[in-house]
């Protein structure tokens, strides 16, 4: 299957296909035992403190309205757009350890405007409990000479959340670590239950709710206006109160929704196998839909060291924020540093090759 679909309705079909799956198809209704706010926070309480640690992969096919592709300004000129949606497949790998240490990654594809076509995109995100750390093999910088490879690596201690924070990882986040500090998705302190009975496509379901932080909008010059958000998500008593179905919701339009299917191992318990994910632009229209499968899962199974260690090649350009410092790496580890006002968008390959100015 190509990874962009020329088909101008290909990846709206997907959109469609995915957004009115009925994931609970042909399960029976079950009496919806009693339960408290307490009882669901103290089985995701338990859930998360008894996964030390874990690390999933999956393949996932991601359809893209060509007008909200990733990357590109909502102002972007029509020009820049890729000619139709998107449909692109992608591998993602997510791990993570009792001391918070993050592992991300990302194989697939995207639209580089630059160029308009579709390029390899190949990231890896590390938190190692003190730094931030995100290296791009793949990028390349274009200039008016031509397209030039050019790997990039940043280093932060800034935002120390940030890599576990990426939505493509929401669902696993959602099962294993709810109240996480760096990837977690609720305050235990904030839920309630939803009122009234909550049915879910004919499955009663029990949906917990959470008041996420208001945020002020300006829809125009001199305006501000509060904007509530809110978190809910269905759980099913009967598994240990996995989550099921999730939706984020901005003020009176829904963000994302993600659908929940599991497996039941006899160590580890319920395990996420697949999931759908689906996103919306500010008018609460969907723009992104992607359709997951696990490839692989590791519960409670020790992570080498290097899980949460970047190999850095030669040549890769690094942003060190937290020392404020900006290099390229050169064989042996040695470090070429780039002094304030030496790059000039188009000669990184005489700035490999040579020294600063002060050191000639």
């Amino acid at each position: 299957m190509s990874l962009f679909s020329p088909h101008p309705s290909a990846a709206a079909f997907l959109l469609a296909a995915v957004f009115q799956s009925d994931l609970f198809a042909g399960t029976p209704a079950r009496p919806n035992p009693a339960a408290t706010v307490e009882s669901v926070v103290k089985a995701w309480d338990t859930r998360q403190n008894a996964v030390q640690c874990f690390r999933f992969s999956w393949e996932g096919v991601e359809a893209w309205d060509r007008k909200a592709v990733p990357r590109l300004s909502k102002d972007a000129a029509e020009d820049a757009l890729p000619p139709s949606d998107l449909s692109i497949k992608t591998r993602r790998t997510f791990a993570m350890d009792a001391k918070g240490r993050i592992r991300q990654e990302l194989h697939g594809m995207k639209w580089e405007s630059a160029v308009k076509a579709m390029v390899p995109e190949t990231s890896i995100g590390v938190f190692d409990g003190q730094f931030h750390r995100a290296f791009f093999p793949d990028a390349v910088l274009y200039t008016p000479k031509g397209a030039q490879r050019m790997p990039n690596a940043h280093v932060s201690d800034r935002d120390l959340r940030i890599t576990g924070r990426f939505i493509q990882l929401l669902p696993i986040r959602l099962v294993f670590r709810p109240f996480d500090e760096s990837a977690g998705v609720f305050d235990r302190k904030k839920l309630v239950l939803a009122e009234g009975q909550q049915v879910e496509k004919g499955f009663p379901y029990l949906a917990v709710r959470q008041a996420g932080a208001t945020v002020r909008e300006r829809p125009m010059p001199g305006m501000e206006v509060p904007i509530q958000q809110e978190h809910t998500v269905w759980v099913d008593p009967e598994r240990a109160f996995v989550p099921v179905r999730y939706v984020h919701t901005r003020g009176v339009a829904r963000t994302q929704e993600v659908e929940i299917q599991y497996s039941q191992d006899k160590k580890s318990g319920w395990i996420p196998v697949s999931w759908r994910l689906m996103l919306f632009d500010s008018n609460g229209s969907l723009v992104c839909g992607i359709s997951t499968k696990v490839t692989e899962s590791q519960v409670n199974q020790p992570l080498p060291e290097t899980t949460f260690q970047v190999a850095l090649p030669p040549g890769t350009w690094v942003h060190d924020y937290a020392k404020k410092e900006t290099y390229i790496l050169r064989e042996g580890g040695k470090r070429r540093p780039v002094l304030p006002g030496e790059f000039d968008g188009t000669n990184y390959e005489q700035l490999l090759h040579s020294e600063p100015p002060a050191r000639r």
